[in-house]
């Protein structure tokens, strides 16, 4: 069972669990749990960061775990990079898990949430596993807020709003352009200004915002999350690839294959908002239109930038359907 990072530190107010499996690429929401970790542990723990594809942090940590002291002191390990362990270390660390040391607490700490691997799955079995994969959007925005008000940073909710519809699958890189804004102006009281608000051009757009928009038939957003990608340099064929990839996904949902591979899970979670909007010859007819299209950028001299976006209002405007 996996807890979302909210529940887990809400654990910590009861007891504390020995081991903790930190599983998803989220670094604010890792950083999160381990500092409150931390702080509800008090002084008493220290903090030790190990990373595992060093042969000395791992020899440090075995021993640690196989040794016996009537001295020992209090100390939370965080250990990184799991993957090059040896078979005979990891046979060590899944038997410590069994019966671990009340004076050690042990934090590990994966970005791969969907990874197969057995030795994580075993960690996962004998520690309380956390969920820090990137939040929802909606999600995110409570995340920051929280993290403002914590730090007693007021911001206006029109820059939040702009911040969080500009990065609103980096958590870390909105708290990085609010500690900007407090730096340029010099209190932790951020107001409404013109020279403040995000240029359209430095927008953190990523390929599935786009598709999520294009699934939903939003036609100006589509466009718009499109010149901001060509912008931000993502060359056209891989998102042609990219839209034949969700296309093909989206034609296999609606005939009940619920295991796909999509680009994150927002878009995984969305599949049916968008098979609503879509028949299956619609589908299948965009799908054949994207295949002419790679020809085409691929074979002519075609002003290419002209062509997605026609296409685009055209899959939009219902024009396969």
């Amino acid at each position: 069972m996996s807890f979302s990072v909210g529940k887990a530190i809400r654990g910590l107010k009861d007891n504390f669990a020995k081991n903790y499996f930190l599983t998803g690429d989220d670094y604010f929401l890792q950083s999160f749990f381990i500092k409150t970790l931390k702080k509800k542990c008090g002084d008493d723990f220290t903090l030790h960061h190990l990373n595992f594809e060093e042969e000395n942090d791992v020899n440090s940590f075995i021993n640690e775990i196989s040794s016996l002291s009537l001295f020992s002191s209090k100390r939370i390990f965080i250990n990184r990079n799991l993957n090059k362990v040896s078979k005979v270390n990891k046979d060590h660390i899944l038997k410590y898990l069994n019966n671990p040391s009340n004076d050690k607490i042990v934090v590990f700490v994966s970005d791969d949430f969907y990874s197969k691997n057995k030795f994580f799955k075993s960690i996962s079995m004998k520690s309380l596993t956390v969920d820090t994969r990137t939040p929802f959007p909606k999600k995110i925005k409570e995340w920051v807020r929280f993290y403002l008000n914590s730090n007693n940073i007021s911001i206006n909710s029109s820059i939040l709003d702009d911040l969080v519809s500009s990065n609103n699958d980096e958590i870390m890189t909105i708290l990085n352009e609010v500690e900007k804004l407090y730096l340029i102006n010099e209190c932790k009281n951020i107001l409404v200004d013109e020279n403040q608000h995000i240029s359209k051009n430095q927008k953190n757009i990523r390929p599935w915002q786009f598709i999520d928009s294009l699934g939903k038939k939003n036609n100006i957003l589509s466009i718009n999350n499109y010149e901001y990608l060509q912008f931000q340099g993502y060359q056209l064929v891989p998102l042609v690839i990219i839209m034949y990839n969700f296309f093909n996904d989206l034609i296999l949902f609606k005939n009940g294959d619920k295991n796909l591979f999509s680009i994150n899970k927002i878009i995984n979670n969305n599949m049916t908002i968008y098979s609503n909007k879509y028949t299956e010859k619609e589908i299948i007819n965009i799908i054949i239109s994207l295949r002419d299209m790679d020809l085409k950028i691929k074979s002519s001299s075609l002003n290419h930038h002209s062509l997605i976006s026609i296409f685009i209002t055209k899959i939009c405007e219902g024009y396969y359907g």
